[in-house]
């Protein structure tokens, strides 16, 4: 029986990529478990602070034409 000489490279080799591809995997997945989520509450409350925010910013705008016209003498 013959056996191929490289036949245990090989598997090492395979075996290192596939290590490499797991570790790979576990960094990306400890890198997204870092980042905040917004989930839940959170993500309604980040949708309502925007809402809030829009709302303001028509306002303001309403206020600054509405003093305009109260500053601008009739014609």
């Amino acid at each position: 029986m013959t056996t191929d000489p490289l036949a245990p490279a090989n598997l090492a080799l395979t075996l290192l990529g596939k290590t490499t591809d797991a570790l790979n995997a576990l960094r990306e997945r400890a890198q997204t478990l870092q980042r905040p989520r917004y989930q839940g509450p959170d993500r309604r409350a980040v949708r309502q602070r925007l809402g809030l925010k829009e709302v303001m910013s028509r306002l303001l705008d309403e206020n600054k034409e509405l003093r305009r016209q109260l500053a601008t003498p009739p014609a």
